[in-house]
């Protein structure tokens, strides 16, 4: 159950917000508009405030990649480590039957 709840998750952390293609539209429509501006000494002061918000819009983009790409990491390493500790919490109980069932089987030979 809850490794299935992280598989589910795991399929979230596929998408980024801005679909790959999508950036790509945004980035020639950047050029486009930059290409209109440049030169226009009357926008200069927008075309310089623009550049620094795409800037910063294409930082923010690398690093939901990468955040994107260590949270699938980080969850297929989860669901690893819950089969083990379910392994582990299985051979435990497998245990406690063999020790309870020893010491029946000792007691009855002590009788």
């Amino acid at each position: 159950m809850f490794v299935n709840s992280l598989v589910e998750d795991e399929e979230r952390y596929d998408k980024p917000a801005i679909e790959e293609n999508v950036f790509e539209a945004l980035e020639k429509d950047f050029q486009e508009v930059i290409n209109e501006l440049t030169g226009d000494q009357s926008l200069e002061k927008f075309r310089v405030e623009y550049e620094k918000l795409h800037a910063v819009l294409k930082k923010s983009y690398e690093n939901e990649k990468r955040l994107m790409a260590k949270c699938r990491e980080l969850n297929a390493e989860i669901v690893v480590n819950s089969a083990k500790v379910a392994t582990a919490l299985k051979l435990s109980q497998d245990d406690q039957t063999t020790i309870a069932s020893l010491k029946r089987v000792h007691c009855i030979k002590l009788s």
